[in-house]
C-alpha cells in the first residue's frame, strides 16, 4: 500500500528504532520513556563494541560510554 510507504531516510530510522520500541513494550507505564531508555542503552552498547578502534579502547579501559537522556523541555539530563 503506497499510503504506508515512508519517504526518504525514514524507513532506515524506523528500522534502527524498532528494537528499542519493542523493548519498551515490556513493563508498566508509558511506552515512550521506556523506549527512550531502551534506545539509549542499545546505542551505548553499540558504541562499546564498535570495531576496530572503540572496542579496543573499551577493553583497555581507556574509554567508556554512559547513556543519558536530555529532556529538552526541562533541560534535565538523566543517566540511563
Amino acid at each position: 500500500n503506497d499510503r504506508l510507504a515512508l519517504p526518504g531516510q525514514l524507513p532506515g530510522l524506523v528500522q534502527e528504532l524498532q528494537p528499542a520500541v519493542d523493548g519498551g513494550l515490556e513493563g508498566e507505564g508509558d511506552l515512550l520513556p521506556r523506549a527512550i531508555r531502551a534506545n539509549v542503552s542499545r546505542s551505548a552498547g553499540q558504541l562499546d563494541t564498535s570495531e576496530p578502534v572503540i572496542s579496543g579502547l573499551v577493553a583497555e579501559g581507556r574509554v567508556s560510554f554512559v547513556g543519558a537522556h536530555y529532556d529538552i523541555a526541562s533541560g534535565a539530563v538523566t543517566l540511563v
